[in-house]
């Protein structure tokens, strides 16, 4: 009887990508994983902390460089000033980001389950919050009954796609295995601004300014939240920079712009920006995930003109909304500035100076950048 050694490589594989400080959901399978809850800083009940890590655009081997200190930590992140001082000279990300969600999990059918941190992407978690939110099932994530979550991988690429569901069967957890919860943010230990720009080859005084190094708690003016709005950490001004050599001035995948899938011809729109992430769709709502390496702009791509009061001739109007546009919300008729975008969630600030942390969507078109 012959060894079936596909089975043992696919085995050896998972093994490896389970074997180290996190889990991530393995290809091609179904993981019972029965996460639970912890407490936050505040005292808090959470399930799952969002955590960010930044790679180099391009990049093959996938390796995270570091961890973002700006979503992460709250504090001024290097990685993001360069990606902030390239986008000022008009080229394009130099790094992106990788967004996932650390929870506590068991994984059920372990012959010997213990308490691990998982990895779960965007859309995994989208899933399982949705069941929390629903009262039906209100306590699936407390220690006695709750019910593990069938997590399921299939596809690659464009094609990868994850489904979420709890089982029926409902599986308490031990007071031995609760025992061995942890904040997941405690896993990440701040490398410090120093470290991080050492890492990529600037100096500190390169990237910011001394205004920008005061301490987070200094007074500044935060963000206030907006029919629910997740808050989002004002966008860092950059300075100077000597070591790197920036991107050229050339057009961008912006949300909203049509793109090509690789040789694909079929034409696509983009619904959302994630660093290197992006969510695009076709004619007939289908959405995909991809990557910002796999996509191109559609050439010659028609934009909206106006005409010139003066002249009467007509002008090219980019519409899209970008940092420095000025944009209105909803149905309100003030006008606020956008000060920063992460995907579909935008800071903006009105008139007062006050800010407030929206939706893409729920915006208009008002005016050019400042």
């Amino acid at each position: 009887m012959a060894v079936n050694r596909d089975k043992v490589k696919k085995q050896m594989a998972e093994n490896k990508q389970r074997s180290g400080k996190f889990r991530y959901l393995p290809k091609d399978s179904t993981t019972a994983l029965r996460i639970v809850e912890f407490e936050d800083e505040d005292g808090e009940v959470i399930f799952a902390r969002q955590l960010v890590e930044h790679r180099e655009v391009g990049s093959s081997s996938g390796k995270a460089l570091g961890v973002c200190r700006q979503e992460t930590f709250g504090e001024p992140c290097a990685f993001c000033a360069v990606n902030k001082k390239s986008k000022d000279a008009g080229g394009d990300w130099v790094y992106s980001s990788k967004r996932r969600f650390a929870v506590n999990a068991v994984d059920v059918n372990d012959s010997a389950p213990s308490m691990r941190i998982w990895m779960l992407p965007v859309t995994a978690y989208d899933q399982i919050a949705e069941f929390v939110m629903d009262e039906e099932y209100a306590d699936v994530l407390e220690q006695k009954p709750g019910l593990a979550f069938g997590c399921k991988r299939e596809g690659s690429g464009l094609d990868t796609e994850y489904t979420c569901k709890p089982q029926r069967k409902p599986w308490p957890v031990s007071a031995e295995l609760m025992k061995q919860v942890t904040d997941p943010l405690e896993s990440f230990a701040d490398p410090g601004l120093e470290a991080q720009c050492e890492t990529i080859g600037y100096e500190l005084s390169d990237l910011f300014d001394d205004s920008e190094l005061e301490p987070s708690d200094s007074g500044k003016k935060k963000g206030t939240k907006k029919d629910k709005a997740k808050t989002t950490t004002k966008s860092k001004k950059s300075g100077k920079g000597k070591e790197k050599e920036l991107p050229v001035d050339e057009p961008t995948i912006e949300v909203g712009s049509a793109v090509l899938y690789e040789d694909e011809d079929v034409v696509y729109h983009v619904n959302s920006i994630d660093g290197d992430d992006i969510e695009i769709e076709d004619d007939d709502e289908n959405v995909y995930e991809a990557t910002l390496d796999q996509l191109k702009l559609v050439p010659d791509e028609e934009e909206p003109t106006v005409e010139d009061e003066e002249s009467g001739e007509t002008e090219e109007v980019d519409e899209t909304i970008t940092e420095g546009c000025e944009v209105t919300y909803l149905e309100e008729e003030d006008i606020c500035t956008v000060k920063s975008i992460d995907g579909d969630d935008v800071v903006i600030e009105d008139g007062n100076g006050d800010q407030f942390d929206v939706s893409l969507e729920d915006l208009t078109y008002a005016g050019l950048p400042f």
